[in-house]
Formats: structure tokens, C-alpha cells, sequence
């Protein structure tokens, strides 16, 4: 049987697989590429894995250990950030100096709403993987979106009902401007 050259998935490179894995192999022999080949095995097999409950629980108790194991793990990375170039960060700092005020009350209430959020899945959920609780935060905000959407719909067509058509509505908290819909 005559043997074809395939691409490489990493490196782009034509080569022959080996006679025993060719129905399947797709990535060649170099060891960039074999390195490649065992990341995107192990993303497929998290991938399919983390479905399972036990799976899930499993990782979970695992993160845990490794968190109790290494406090702190996340202030290391402060030694490694770029120095900033000082007029630099002083022309960016005037350009938003006027913004800063209005912007920094309602910066420092989301990052703390946030915070909370995921402090609560966490502790609902009992789970500590992000991804999970970057899940149930999306699942969470889906409702919230359908819910609010509901309500938005409900005050628009009350709206329109009250003032008799869709072209003199105007619009609630400008009205100096009139919507036209036409």
C-alpha cells in the first residue's frame, strides 16, 4: 500500500506517517509538534471528561489541594510586569484624568459586584473551578438578560398602546427628542 504525505496540524509541514497510525495521525515526528499532538489530546479528553459529575468533583478537590499547597501563588507575578515608561503613564493619566472621576466609583462597585457573584456560585455550587463558575455566571446571566428583556418588551408596547402608534412615541428620559420610527 502506497503511502501518502499529510500536513502536519502544528507545523504545516508535509511529511509520511507512520505506516501503523496513518488512519489517524496528524501530527509529524518533531518535537514541537509531538508536544502540540499531547496538548490537543489532553484539551479533547478535559473537553469530553467534563461532563461527567465525578470527573468534575474530582478536579474540584484537586484544585483545592493545590490552592491549600500554594498560598500566595498569584503575587509572583508582580516581578515579571513591564516598567511603564513614566511620560508615558503621564500622558495617558491626563488624557483621563476628567474620566477617572465620574468612571472610578462605578469601576470599583463592578469589580466588587463581580467578585461577589463568583463568591456566591462558589459557594452555592460548592465548586471551585473557574470555568465552571465562569458557567454558571453566563447560565445566570442569560436568565437575567430573558427576564429583563421580558419587562423592557412589556413597557415598550404598554408605551406604544398609550400613545396610539409607534410614530409619536417619544422617548422617556430625553424629551427634548422624538423617536421616529418610520
Amino acid at each position: 500500500m502506497k503511502r501518502k504525505k499529510i500536513k502536519c496540524k502544528h507545523c504545516h509541514i508535509y511529511f509520511y506517517p507512520s505506516p501503523y497510525n496513518q488512519h489517524h495521525q496528524k501530527y509529524c515526528d518533531n518535537n514541537d509538534c509531538r508536544k502540540a499532538s499531547r496538548k490537543a489530546s489532553k484539551a479533547k479528553y478535559r473537553k469530553k471528561k467534563s461532563k461527567e459529575k465525578e470527573y468534575r468533583e474530582k478536579e474540584s478537590t484537586r484544585v483545592i489541594k493545590w490552592q491549600r499547597q500554594n498560598p500566595g501563588y498569584w503575587k509572583n507575578k508582580k516581578k515579571n510586569h513591564k516598567k511603564i515608561n513614566k511620560e508615558e503613564a503621564l500622558r495617558d493619566f491626563v488624557q483621563v484624568e476628567n474620566i477617572y472621576s465620574y468612571v472610578s466609583a462605578l469601576r470599583d462597585f463592578a469589580i466588587w459586584q463581580h467578585t461577589v457573584m463568583q463568591g456566591l456560585i462558589s459557594k452555592l455550587t460548592g465548586d471551585v473551578l473557574q470555568d465552571n463558575i465562569g458557567a454558571q455566571y453566563n447560565h445566570l446571566y442569560d436568565i437575567g438578560q430573558r427576564v429583563s428583556s421580558i419587562s423592557a418588551e412589556a413597557e415598550i408596547i404598554d408605551l406604544i398602546q398609550k400613545t396610539g402608534g409607534v410614530n409619536e412615541v417619544q422617548t422617556s428620559n430625553c424629551p427634548q427628542q422624538k423617536a421616529n420610527y418610520t
